[in-house]
């Protein structure tokens, strides 16, 4: 029996505090590998209009942290409101929460508990059969893929693509540059669904909670070619080295070479082509965030919705010559968060928060009472200008990496037997690209040994409570 079940009395209690008053519904949208390269978080060389009208009009985080960098990690912790612990919870790219965490409620479980209507659209979880009891609805995608060859036939649709399957893998070319309809792609084809599901829920007059994933700028970098067509050559980065005394257990990701059409990896050429692919991605699902954005407001029920934009986490775009996630970078671990909250005035919010406490903070919005296993905070406080005592810390767990973030510093230290006394120091102060690990540096030895000690008792704490 899952711990979350409340008594009626419970329920009526909660209800009863909210009066006359209706509760919130919530817009809730992931989308997958999306970074703050945003116009939003100073980057207008990104055409993102739609997002960043979210953003002018509501609550912009400037420092948010994913909790795991990889897509099935930090979503089954962002829903279940449990940090990832490896090697026993919430590790890998297919993590399913019904494994991992069997009893735990997800956040739409727990709001479908108290009468909201809960949809998937989607991207979501990782797994579009995990835990399904969380919907009021079964989970709804275009397609799935079931096989590799498969996947060249519904992710690509130009017919050329066809004539580049990576002989190993089966996946096509890891970018694709189509004259056709936003709906020829899966993030067109989940929009067109949102904005029809928009509109049936506000006519249904009941309190929902509408999840929609895009899966783009995910790889491949598929998008309608007239958002290709918004960018010229986009500059790359200027930091394509290895930083200093990196340790070899802080590795890039080979993901993007699982795709065909990467003879040219790391050239110039395909630094510029990979970003600009990257970039038009970020435009197509951008649209599709602004045709919800248009539908909500259409419905009249903007006033009474409560908007959440997140990517699961970050990516590299040639940083370190690095691309793709799977790693305890900022790069990957910095993410784009932004709230929409009714009558409440924009803002940006600068102290560190992270993706743990997305759960009850959304709860705080629903007046719905939390779990009590959740191991995150609520972030209305910090909203409402309440900053004395806030933790200004962020942690993700990674492959046997424990990382920390705090206002200055990202600090790693690797526990697992093969990586003993293995530490990873940057400091964002004086080398915001991280081109310098300064864990041995003499200078900084007596933060080394702090942030040690603040990361092995944050951890052993974590572990004693379960």
């Amino acid at each position: 029996m899952k711990c979350w079940i409340l008594t009626i009395g419970m329920g009526l209690l909660v209800a009863a505090s909210w009066g006359q008053q209706r509760r919130p519904n919530f817009l809730f949208i992931i989308v997958d590998d999306l970074r703050p390269q945003l116009g939003a978080y100073g980057h207008p060389d990104v055409k993102s209009p739609n997002i960043d009208r979210l953003a002018a009009e509501g609550l912009l985080f400037n420092r948010a942290y994913c909790n795991a960098p990889v897509c099935g990690a930090s979503r089954a912790s962002i829903f279940t409101g449990l940090r990832p612990l490896w090697p026993t919870r919430f590790t890998s790219f297919n993590t399913r929460i019904d494994k991992d965490s069997p009893n735990a409620v997800t956040l739409p479980e727990l709001f479908r508990n108290y009468g909201y209507t809960t949809i998937s659209n989607g991207k979501v979880f990782h797994q579009n059969t995990d835990t399904q009891e969380a919907w009021s609805e079964a989970p709804w995608r275009p397609h799935t893929l079931t096989a590799k060859m498969e996947a060249v036939n519904s992710q690509w649709v130009e017919p050329s693509s066809r004539n580049y399957v990576h002989t190993i893998s089966g996946s096509g070319p890891y970018f694709e540059c189509a004259d056709v309809p936003d709906t020829a792609y899966f993030d067109g084809q989940v929009a067109e669904k949102a904005v029809q599901d928009i509109k049936r829920l506000a006519a249904a007059n009941n309190p929902f909670f509408l999840a929609v994933g895009f899966i783009r700028p995910h790889l491949p970098f598929n998008a309608p070619k007239k958002y290709f067509d918004l960018y010229d050559q986009p500059e790359i980065a200027t930091n394509r080295f290895s930083p200093a005394n990196l340790p070899k257990e802080c590795s890039g990701s080979g993901e993007i070479l699982t795709y065909s059409k990467t003879d040219r990896y790391n050239s110039d050429d395909f630094h510029r082509e990979a970003r600009k692919a990257y970039y038009a991605c970020v435009s197509y699902v951008d649209a599709q965030v602004g045709k919800l954005l248009d539908a909500l407001n259409e419905s009249g029920k903007a006033a009474q919705t409560v908007v959440v934009l997140i990517g699961d986490h970050g990516w590299h775009l040639g940083e370190h010559n690095f691309w793709g996630k799977h790693n305890v970078l900022e790069n990957i671990l910095h993410v784009p968060m932004i709230f929409k909250i009714p009558e409440l005035k924009s803002k940006k919010i600068d102290r560190v928060v992270e993706y743990i406490d997305l759960y009850p903070t959304l709860c705080e919005l629903a007046h719905i009472k939390s779990p009590q296993t959740l191991q995150g905070r609520s972030l209305l406080p910090l909203i409402n200008g309440k900053s004395t005592g806030w933790k200004d810390l962020a942690f993700a767990d990674w492959r046997g990496a424990r990382q920390m973030t705090t206002d200055r510093y990202s600090f790693t230290e690797w526990y697992d037997e093969k990586s003993k006394d293995i530490y990873m120091l940057f400091d964002h102060k004086v080398d915001p690209g991280e081109n310098r690990n300064v864990a041995d540096d003499a200078a900084y030895k007596s933060v080394t040994n702090k942030l040690r000690k603040q990361l092995n008792d944050f951890y052993f704490s974590l572990k004693k409570k379960g």
